[in-house]
């Protein structure tokens, strides 16, 4: 396989393998990737263009999705003290719990597997991801909005 089908399909297989143990912990995908992204901005909120751009997604893909978590509690919707005609969307403390425990469910899940790698195939291939993850978001414009965005936990 050449390399950006195998990453691919890497990509789609460890996503299979954390769906469940999501879902279980009380999430769907699109949850959390809203949510984690929400976790590592450094104001701790960003508005819904923000997000949309973070999450590769269009705003009107996306504003069903936050309604509905903010219906369920994951979200808060605030205006901006700056632009009233801005509202600035924040991590709840339901949605963080939340996000604890899908990232547990996660780890817990993807462990087995990732302990094929040993410390130096790890580190290496977190390097290269990290290198990989740069250059893609770069071109993709996106780059810098996310930051910290893989030091947090790891499934």
């Amino acid at each position: 396989m050449r390399v950006g089908a195998l990453l691919v399909r890497t990509a789609e297989c460890m996503k299979a393998l954390v769906q469940a143990p999501t879902a279980q912990a009380g999430l769907n995908e699109s949850r959390y990737n809203v949510l984690d992204t929400l976790r590592r901005k450094a104001s701790g909120a960003c508005t819904q263009t923000e997000l949309a751009t973070n999450l590769l997604q269009s705003e009107s893909n996306l504003s069903t999705l936050l309604d509905r978590m903010k219906r369920d509690g994951l979200i808060t919707r605030v205006r901006s003290e700056s632009d009233r005609r801005m509202t600035l969307i924040g991590l709840s403390s339901a949605g963080g719990e939340a996000l604890i425990r899908a990232d547990q469910a996660r780890a817990r899940a993807a462990a087995p597997v990732l302990r094929i790698l040993d410390d130096r195939c790890e580190a290496a291939l977190h390097e290269s991801l990290e290198v990989l993850l740069h250059g893609l978001e770069h071109a993709l414009g996106v780059a810098g909005r996310a930051a910290s965005r893989v030091d947090g936990p790891q499934p």
